[in-house]
């Protein structure tokens, strides 16, 4: 029996590769890659998909509401909450009170404080930390699968972090951010790195993921009162969602991805 060839470009056929278009799965060498907010994508994929749903450098670059509009809406929202606590504190403790993460009454059926708790920061370096991190990894990922499953995602990946900070954590513990659903994206561009590690861009974005979880990984050690159970429980469902995203793919594969999003947020309530 003959040995297998190794593929080569379908657009440069002397050129041995490893890599293949996540929409059309034909090979394609490091040149002909186009990096995606999920996997990367021939050129003919990128030009047939028409102008709204080419997702390039400058577009994820310069992110705006029309492009991304649950990201930004969710920034507006959160940052608004976290200017009552500068000016009026006492409301923002009230909204606090019926919004954080108390362990013991998700526990006793408050189930919704899994999810409410994204909007809430417990200080100006908190929600920095994570609106920027928003701003920077969501974008991409909303313009590439839709506004609907990166919803459905970011509140997947929070409420699994929540899930997990009870399940982990005891029932007395209180907790505020965005983390879970944050590390959620940060998963799914991990996926999207690693696919593309053997392409310039792709490496460099691959080795700054590495670097940006190594920090995040590092902080529950030195800082006090910081979850980690959320941001794991958060980075394992972005994951997930990433890989399924590139691997399930045709007719019917959107609402796969659906159903998936939404045993997990069902999931992520049972499981406490």
């Amino acid at each position: 029996m003959e040995p297998e060839s190794a593929p080569t470009c379908y657009r440069h056929p002397d050129r041995v590769t490893g890599l293949s278009c996540t929409e059309c799965e034909r090979p394609i060498c490091a040149e002909c890659s186009i990096p995606a907010a999920v996997g990367q994508r021939c050129p003919q994929c990128v030009a047939s998909a028409g102008r709204q749903r080419t997702i390039t450098a400058r577009s994820i670059g310069r992110p705006s509401s029309q492009t991304a509009p649950l990201t930004f809406g969710f920034i507006g929202v959160a940052v608004a909450i976290h200017v009552l606590s500068l000016f009026a504190p006492r409301i923002w403790a009230d909204i606090a009170d019926q919004l954080a993460l108390f362990n013991i009454l998700a526990i006793q059926g408050e189930w919704y404080r899994m999810f409410t708790v994204t909007l809430l920061h417990a200080s100006l370096t908190h929600i920095l930390f994570n609106m920027y991190a928003l701003y920077l990894l969501g974008p991409g990922i909303e313009m590439r699968v839709g506004s609907l499953r990166y919803g459905l995602l970011f509140f997947a990946a929070a409420g699994a972090g929540s899930a997990m900070a009870i399940v982990l954590g005891s029932p007395g513990d209180v907790g505020v951010g965005a983390s879970g659903g944050v590390f959620g994206l940060f998963g799914v561009w991990a996926v999207s790195a690693f696919l593309q590690r053997n392409t310039r861009q792709g490496r460099a974005q691959y080795n700054a993921i590495l670097f940006n979880l190594a920090i995040n990984a590092a902080i529950p050690l030195f800082v006090p009162r910081v979850s980690w159970q959320a941001h794991l429980g958060g980075f394992l469902v972005g994951l997930a969602f990433g890989w399924v995203f590139i691997n399930i793919r045709g007719k019917g594969s959107s609402r796969i991805h659906i159903v998936l999003l939404l045993a997990i947020i069902i999931g992520s309530v049972l499981v406490i």
